[in-house]
This record gives C-alpha cells, structure tokens and sequence, in this order.
C-alpha cells in the first residue's frame, strides 16, 4: 500500500475507482457507500494496515 494516499488522492479518484480500492483491500459493503463515506473508509483501513488510530469528531 503506497503512502502517498490521503485525502486529497482519494477525493480525485473516481467512485469506480474508489470501489476498486476497497475491492483489492478487502473492504466489507463498500458497494452501498457514498463517495464521501468510502474515501473515510479507506483511510481507516489505511491506518490501521499501518498500525496508526483513525479518528474523526468535531472539536
């Protein structure tokens, strides 16, 4: 998995493929998931296949 993935990279893909991210990362029901929701859920699986915390909120 490339470091070079953030939130940037991942908004200026397509959903399609988006999709096929989560596909090859094992991500379970990314098929129902808003652009939006998928790219946060590629984030997680990103920092947790790095061993990191992902965390989201409003301060």
């Amino acid at each position: 998995m490339s470091n070079e993935i953030d939130m940037a990279t991942l908004e200026a893909k397509t959903l399609a493929e988006l999709r096929e991210m989560a596909r090859e990362w094992s991500i379970s029901g990314f098929s129902r998931l808003k652009k939006e929701d998928l790219i946060l859920r590629l984030l997680r699986a990103k920092a947790e296949r790095e061993g990191l915390m992902f965390g989201g909120g409003i301060l």
